[in-house]
């Protein structure tokens, strides 16, 4: 399954980027990389912060 991360800009606050992979798109803080919408599986998570 492929993992995508997308970042739009003058979007709403907080800074953040969708990852999106398969069913899931939650929403990452920028400045604290914590999923502040959504869900996603913690080895997904973990692939997505490093």
């Amino acid at each position: 399954m492929e993992l995508s991360k997308l970042l739009f800009f003058a979007d709403h606050p907080p800074p953040h980027f969708h990852a999106i992979y398969g069913k899931y798109n939650p929403l990452f803080n920028l400045e604290t990389w914590e999923i502040i919408e959504g869900d996603l599986a913690n080895r997904a998570t973990k692939i997505v912060i490093e």
